[in-house]
């Protein structure tokens, strides 16, 4: 704590140290008397012991930064009361950031202090993660370990949680020409959990002040090389800050095992997204939105249903990953038996990836020639992964997932909320789309009982098939996407 307050004050940042071991703290009894609004002592503590000292410091600080030895996997006792008795306050005035430094004898003994963190006290006081500090062992104290947290504290920008270098291709390998009218960097995120999320950054040229800015994703098993950053690229040069990401798991973002998916933690995904925008200083963070494609068309309503930052979003070309996952196309193996045996193959591969330590590959698109007897969607998708837009990193253009990756999704239904979605939704399907079924079923389901169905739309494109959306510049809606984002945005 010593070394990230020097190195606050030397960047300028007042900062009082408490030292809660050495005050006189009780627990909270839960009496309620600092809540009661007509007693005149509303915000008030009842118990006069040394918290009192601490409680005009949280209404004056813009940022806490906790620091506890681990008692059993969680905070000491001494902390824990403090923590509890900010209930008193409800929630400290100015406070919007947090950050937290934890040391140990041991690794491995940070789970139950750091989930209390990031689930209780960053949830309910509705702060923001600047980062997260261990150290165990020989760690403490040592000089390495210290010039960090220096670092951190004099950092005039503290960074979001602490991200992990990732080996980011610099050349351009989109499957698209690069345009004239953006500049174009790579940048990296991180999400909840921890995984450090890759991105191509586009912003339009010439521009001042704060922009709209939309994060875009998809298609399920693809990279941002491929139509996601198609669909960024074309938005920024109609005025907006965009970030086309590669989902946890894939391309080159981070998280292991590779190839994998997960309903939760892929709409973390477009969270992150947001959570990285809103912090940019040419970003207006009330200007925020996503589109998801394919896949993630699925997943960026699933966003929007929990994230009420996401002003708009756009859901193109959509699936429903969980329904296929769990009846199959055309909810074709709709049927319990159909569901076991789906289930007896998983169970079976994950024995075998314990025992062999190999997780193997499965899907990815067939390879050109498609059979002619094929259904027609599967030829749709390869001739665009496997033909123009094949890309190296690429689920689909290659082997596909791991083995059990999309596992989750069978019993993990996303959209169940989708009908509370107060802010605005475009979900655009090719009226030809073998998938213009799910997209069609998630408007009607969207729209029973929602409590804003005036800002929200299904547009069919004539005569379009699934892949059509993905990068065909003839049928893809990008002035409509404009006048939807800004008219949202207006709003």
């Amino acid at each position: 704590m010593g070394a990230f307050a020097k190195g606050a004050r030397e960047n300028g940042h007042q900062v009082d140290v408490v030292n809660i071991c050495q005050k006189k703290i009780a627990g909270c009894m839960a009496c309620e008397y600092c809540h009661q609004k007509e007693s005149g002592h509303e915000r008030q503590c009842v118990q006069k012991d040394d918290m009192q000292e601490v409680y005009p410091l949280l209404d004056e600080a813009e940022m806490i930064v906790l620091a506890s030895p681990v008692y059993y996997h969680s905070f000491s006792g001494q902390l824990q009361c403090a923590i509890n008795r900010i209930y008193a306050l409800d929630k400290p005035k100015c406070l919007k950031k947090a950050a937290l430094i934890l040391s140990s004898g041991s690794d491995h003994v940070y789970s139950g202090a750091i989930f209390e963190y990031q689930n209780s006290f960053l949830l309910y006081l509705g702060l923001q993660d600047m980062g997260m500090f261990t150290a165990y062992g020989k760690e403490n104290g040592s000089p390495e370990k210290l010039q960090e947290l220096y670092n951190f504290g004099n950092r005039r920008n503290i960074i979001m949680l602490k991200t992990e270098k990732l080996n980011l291709t610099q050349e351009w390998d989109k499957t698209f020409p690069k345009s004239d009218k953006v500049e174009h960097r790579k940048v990296t995120f991180v999400n909840r959990y921890g995984i450090t999320l890759a991105a191509d950054l586009y912003t339009p040229k010439n521009t001042e002040g704060k922009l709209a800015a939309i994060a875009v994703s998809g298609p399920f098993g693809a990279v941002k090389e491929q139509c996601a950053g198609l669909y960024a690229q074309t938005m920024a040069e109609r005025g907006f800050l965009t970030l086309a990401f590669d989902p946890s798991f894939t391309g080159e973002s981070g998280g292991q095992p590779r190839y994998t998916a997960s309903p939760d933690i892929n709409t973390e995904d477009f969270s992150a997204a947001v959570d990285f925008l809103s912090v940019q200083d040419n970003v207006d963070p009330e200007k925020i939105g996503i589109i998801g494609i394919c896949g993630w068309g699925g997943l960026a309503l699933n966003a929007a249903a929990i994230d009420t930052r996401i002003k708009a979003t756009v859901a193109s070309t959509m699936y429903d990953l969980s329904r296929t996952a769990a009846k199959g196309y055309f909810d074709s193996s709709d049927s319990e038996e159909a569901r076991h045996q789906m289930r007896e193959l998983y169970s079976k591969n994950r024995t075998e990836i314990y025992r062999t330590g190999d997780y193997g590959r499965v899907g990815g698109c067939m390879p050109l020639p498609v059979p002619e007897d094929a259904p027609f969607f599967v030829k749709d998708y390869s001739e665009y992964y496997k033909g123009r837009a094949y890309h190296v990193r690429s689920l689909n253009s290659n082997e596909g997932w791991n083995t059990i990756g999309p596992l989750s999704f069978m019993n993990q239904p996303i959209l169940c909320y989708i009908n509370e979605i107060r802010s605005a939704v475009l979900i655009v399907h090719g009226e030809k789309a073998h998938s213009c079924y799910m997209g069609k079923d998630a408007y009607a389901a969207m729209m029973e009982g929602n409590p804003n169905p005036e800002n929200k739309e299904l547009l069919l494109i004539p005569d379009a098939v699934h892949t059509d959306l993905y990068d065909n510049l003839e049928v893809i809606p990008f002035d409509k996407f404009e006048t939807f984002f800004w008219g949202a945005f207006e709003k």
